[in-house]
């Protein structure tokens, strides 16, 4: 299983967020860190991959892009899970 999950948007902040992605790579990897990547394609995707991060076991799990991939990511990590019904109304 990987150590971490990256969720990165290649288009944020026009284009400079993929400049830095090199960089972000190399840190794990010097650190020895395994981890996995997925790159957002369209609007919403980010929550489609962060529903993908909620069924595994993820040490950390970095958002990286502007404002809409944190807030994609973010907020459905965020969003409470029930794990049975409560029936007792």
């Amino acid at each position: 299983m990987a150590y971490a999950k990256l969720i990165m948007n290649p288009i944020a902040d026009a284009g400079r967020r993929a400049k830095k992605w090199s960089q972000i790579m190399g840190l794990l990897k010097s650190i020895g860190r395994y981890f996995e990547h997925d790159l957002t394609g369209v609007s919403g995707h980010a929550i489609e991959l962060a529903k993908s991060v909620a069924r595994k076991s993820y040490e950390l799990v970095v958002s990286v892009g502007g404002d809409g991939t944190l807030n994609e990511t973010g907020a459905f990590m965020q969003t409470p899970r029930k794990t049975h019904k409560d029936n007792r109304r």
